[in-house]
């Protein structure tokens, strides 16, 4: 059987999505799914599950900072009232 170890997306393209996940951006491969509740990478778009995976756990801080901020942005808003 033949196994595929080449990706459609290059790794730096990866790298560039997830420092911009972790910041609370979207990226061109790397998107926030409210469905997922977290950062996924798109189905298309020939990414392994193992490295999908990966880059799910690592986005999570970019999760966490999306919390955060929104926490924070509320207490804000309710403190001008």
């Amino acid at each position: 059987s033949f196994v595929r170890t080449d990706m459609d997306v290059p790794e730096s393209a990866l790298v560039r999505d997830v420092v911009y996940a972790m910041q609370g951006i979207d990226g061109k491969y790397v998107k926030f799914d409210a469905g997922a509740d977290g950062y996924v990478v798109g189905k298309g778009s020939g990414v392994p599950g193992a490295t999908r995976d990966m880059i799910r756990r690592i986005c999570e801080c970019g999760w966490l900072y999306r919390r955060i901020s929104a926490a924070v942005a509320s207490w804000v808003a309710s403190k001008r009232v």
